[in-house]
């Protein structure tokens, strides 16, 4: 567990709000090219490096399939490159594919982390005592994709990958879903407030890292309005990005869970080095003469 999983839940809630809500609101491929190359390295260290590769893979393959069909079904564009079957094939439609393709990988490792971080306990911890049945929600929805792929590839490796086993599939998902909702109401979930035995005031480092984001946030957003990012594909390609100090807010605001986790790894190689490192003094023993 790094430093960045022990932040409050709340601190880690509006740090991923807020990145979403940027790679939304400014829609540049150039921005989703740099969440994507920071957030990798902590999927990396959070999950492991076989499921890493697994999303690696996945997004990958989504992203070509973005590349491929946007300019079979977008013919939009003035820069003709070929004609298949009488569609036209433009360069603007492909670089719009291109950016759609780096939207959707950025958005799979901004999600995947924030899963990993954001566990159903601190959910639960968030929204529980107001909003109860958001937080049940929200809690199922997140541990509903890999449980799902759990049973899925246990029932698939027993029983094949036919329509009996999709339907099977199906049923044990929502007989599982019905047994934990008629479980919760049993258990008077949702009849008043709840509290929590996680629950706990925001440390003073926790208000420093709120008030870094929303600075780094604000910084970012007065680019955009000042027109440093730009993204347009349609009719004609235009790009425009800040320059190298512009870049300065986003790359500490999307390495911030490298950062935090990374103090925390120089902090121990520095104690293991002063450790090891030291002299360790033997207490000398006198030496004995024995005389005959």
């Amino acid at each position: 567990m790094d430093s960045f999983s022990k932040l409050h839940p709340l601190a880690i809630f509006l740090y991923y709000g807020l990145a979403v809500f940027l790679m939304i609101w400014l829609a540049h491929p150039a921005l989703n090219a740099l969440i994507w190359i920071l957030s990798l390295p902590v999927f990396f260290g959070r999950a492991g490096r076989r499921k890493g590769i697994s999303l690696f893979g996945i997004s990958l393959a989504g992203a070509l399939l973005c590349l491929v069909m946007n300019p079979l079904f977008n013919q939009r564009g003035l820069t003709l490159l070929l004609s298949i079957g009488g569609r036209r094939i433009t360069l603007e439609s492909m670089a719009a594919g291109a950016h759609m393709a780096s939207m959707l990988m950025a958005s799979l490792l901004l999600f995947a982390n924030f899963s990993h971080y954001m566990t159903s306990r601190k959910i639960m911890t968030l929204f529980g005592r107001r909003l109860s049945s958001l937080a049940l929600l929200f809690s199922m929805i997140l541990r509903f994709v890999p449980g799902a792929a759990r049973d899925f590839r246990e029932m698939s490796a027993i029983h094949g990958s036919g329509p009996a086993v999709w339907a099977g599939f199906f049923g044990l998902t929502l007989e599982g879903a019905t047994e934990r909702s008629f479980s919760m109401k049993a258990k008077g979930y949702g009849a008043g407030e709840r509290s929590s035995y996680y629950y706990r005031r925001l440390a003073w480092r926790e208000v420093v890292l709120l008030v870094f984001m929303a600075l780094a946030g604000g910084v970012i957003l007065w680019q955009e309005a000042a027109g440093l990012w730009q993204a347009r594909f349609f009719p004609g390609i235009k790009l425009r990005a800040p320059g190298p100090a512009g870049w300065l807010a986003p790359v500490l605001f999307y390495s911030l869970p490298l950062l935090v986790a990374g103090k925390e790894e120089i902090a121990w190689l520095l104690s293991r080095r002063k450790i090891t490192g030291s002299s360790i003094r033997m207490n000398r023993l006198p030496l004995c003469r024995f005389r005959s």
